[in-house]
C-alpha cells in the first residue's frame, strides 16, 4: 500500500503550518477537515429511488430493502477486494466508503461497477428461473434490482453511472461534464412529468440544482492539480490552501459542507485512467446496459400469473387470462394473447369469416364439444419441442372463435381457462 510522498526538503508541502489567524476559522478548519463527510444528496436520491418504486412500480418494500443491501455489499466487496484501508459502508449512503490510500484510478471505477452489475445479473438470474417456475417474491425482487440498480447506471451524479463517466471522460473534458448532466437531467425530468411519476423528478431536480457549484468547482479543481490524489495524503499546508479554496468555492449558506467540497475538488483534479482501463470499463458499463435491458424485456414473461376476466369490446366475449393479453389485428382476424413464460401461453383467435384452425402440432384426439352455448370441437395436440395444446373451435353465427391454451403438460389452468369463455351479448 502505498503511504504519503517523499518530498525533496524544499518542496512547498513541507512548509511549516500557520494556524489561521481567524480563532473561529480555525476552529471551524480543525473541525470539518478531520470529521468525516456526509453524503446528504446521495440519502436524498436513495429516498426518491425507494419512493419511485414503492408508489409508482409497486415495488414491495422488504424487496428494495434487499435490492439496496446487495447493491451496497457489492461496493463493500470491491473496497475490500482493492485495498481500501477502512472499508466500510452505508446502506442508506449510496455508496461505500473508504481510504483510497495508494489505489489506483482503475479500481475506483470497478468499485463504482461492483455495486449494480452484481445486482443486474441476480436479477436476470431469478427472472430466468421464474420463466421455468413463476414465483412472486422472487419476481418482485427481481424488479427491485433492476430498478434500483439500472437507474444507478445513469449518467448523473452522483449516482454510480454519474461517477464513473466523470472519472473516465469528464475528466478528460471537464466542462463536458456540465454539459452532459444538464440534458441528461432534462431528459430524465421530461419522463417523469409525462409518466407522473414525482418522486423520480427528484433524480433530475436535484442535480440540475447543483450544476452552477460544480462548474465552480471544475473551475478550482484547475488550481490543485499538483496536490496528491486523497485527503489523507495532504501535508498540513496543503489541506490548509485546499480548505481554503473550497470555502471560497461555495455560497456562504453551503460553507458547512466544506468537507465535502474539498474532497469534491480533490478528486474532480486527478488524472483520469488510461486509456486501456477506459475501455474496459466503458465496456463492462455497457454490458450492464445490455443486462438492464434483457431483464426488462423478461419482467413480463417471468411474472406470476394473476387471473382475471378479461372482456373483449370487439369480440364481445370474456375469458380468464394470466394477465391482461396483448392484442393484435391483422387481415380481418384478431388474436388476443396472454403469455406465462416461453412455453406456457393461452389466446383467443376471432374474425367475423371463416377461421381456419391452427394445429401446432400432431392431433392426439378431436372430440365435439358445447361450450358457452355453442356447438364446436376441441382438439388435443402433442407439440414436436415437447409440451402439448388444446384447441376448442367455436361458431356463434358469423363469428369463429379459436381457444388455445399451449402448456409443457396438461394442466388445471388449461381446462379452466377454456371454460371459462363466455359471449357478452
Amino acid at each position: 500500500m502505498t503511504e504519503a510522498p517523499a518530498f525533496p526538503e524544499d518542496h512547498p508541502a513541507l512548509a511549516p503550518e500557520v494556524p489561521f489567524g481567524d480563532a473561529a476559522l480555525e476552529a471551524r478548519y480543525q473541525r470539518l477537515v478531520f470529521s468525516s463527510v456526509p453524503r446528504v444528496l446521495d440519502l436524498l436520491l436513495v429516498l426518491a429511488l425507494a419512493a419511485f418504486a414503492l408508489i409508482k412500480l409497486g415495488a414491495s418494500l422488504s424487496s428494495l430493502l434487499a435490492a439496496v443491501v446487495l447493491h451496497e455489499l457489492g461496493h463493500l466487496a470491491g473496497l475490500r477486494l482493492f485495498g481500501y484501508r477502512d472499508a466500510q459502508v452505508c446502506v442508506l449512503g449510496a455508496l461505500g466508503a473508504g481510504k483510497k490510500v495508494g489505489v489506483a484510478r482503475w479500481k475506483e471505477g470497478a468499485v463504482l461497477l461492483l455495486g449494480p452489475a452484481p445486482g443486474l445479473l441476480l436479477g436476470l438470474a431469478l427472472l430466468a428461473a421464474g420463466l421455468r417456475a413463476p414465483s412472486a417474491p422472487l419476481h418482485a425482487l427481481a424488479m427491485s434490482l433492476l430498478l434500483f440498480n439500472g437507474l444507478h447506471l445513469l449518467p448523473v451524479a452522483p449516482l454510480d453511472g454519474g461517477r464513473l463517466f466523470r472519472m473516465l471522460l469528464f475528466s478528460r473534458r471537464r466542462f463536458a461534464e456540465v454539459a452532459v448532466l444538464a440534458v441528461a437531467a432534462a431528459a430524465l425530468g421530461l419522463f417523469a412529468v409525462q409518466a407522473r411519476a414525482w418522486p423520480l423528478l427528484a433524480l433530475a431536480v436535484l442535480p440540475l440544482l447543483a450544476l452552477p457549484l460544480r462548474a465552480r468547482m471544475l473551475r478550482a479543481a484547475q488550481s490543485v492539480r499538483d496536490l496528491p490524489p486523497d485527503l489523507a495524503l495532504l501535508a498540513p499546508a496543503q489541506s490548509r490552501r485546499l480548505f481554503t479554496l473550497a470555502r471560497a468555492t461555495l455560497p456562504r449558506p453551503l460553507q458547512g459542507r466544506t468537507a465535502a467540497a474539498m474532497e469534491q475538488i480533490l478528486d474532480a483534479a486527478q488524472p483520469p485512467p488510461r486509456w486501456g482501463a477506459t475501455s474496459a470499463l466503458l465496456g463492462a458499463w455497457t454490458a450492464s446496459v445490455l443486462a438492464l435491458c434483457l431483464g426488462l424485456g423478461l419482467l413480463g414473461l417471468a411474472a406470476p400469473a394473476r387471473w382475471s376476466e378479461h372482456q373483449s369490446k370487439a369480440g364481445r366475449f370474456a375469458i380468464l387470462m394470466p394477465r391482461a393479453p396483448r392484442v393484435i389485428a391483422a387481415g380481418g382476424i384478431t388474436l388476443e394473447q396472454a403469455y406465462q413464460g416461453p412455453d406456457r401461453f393461452y389466446q383467443v383467435r376471432w374474425t367475423d369469416g371463416s377461421l381456419r384452425p391452427a394445429r401446432p402440432g400432431e392431433v392426439l384426439s378431436d372430440t365435439p364439444v358445447e361450450a358457452a352455448g355453442l356447438a364446436g370441437h376441441e382438439l388435443r395436440l402433442r407439440r414436436p419441442g415437447g409440451g402439448v395444446a388444446v384447441v376448442r373451435l367455436l361458431r356463434d353465427g358469423d363469428r369463429g372463435f379459436e381457444i388455445m391454451a399451449i402448456a409443457p403438460r396438461e394442466e388445471p389452468e388449461t381446462q379452466r381457462f377454456l371454460d371459462s369463455f363466455r359471449l357478452l351479448r
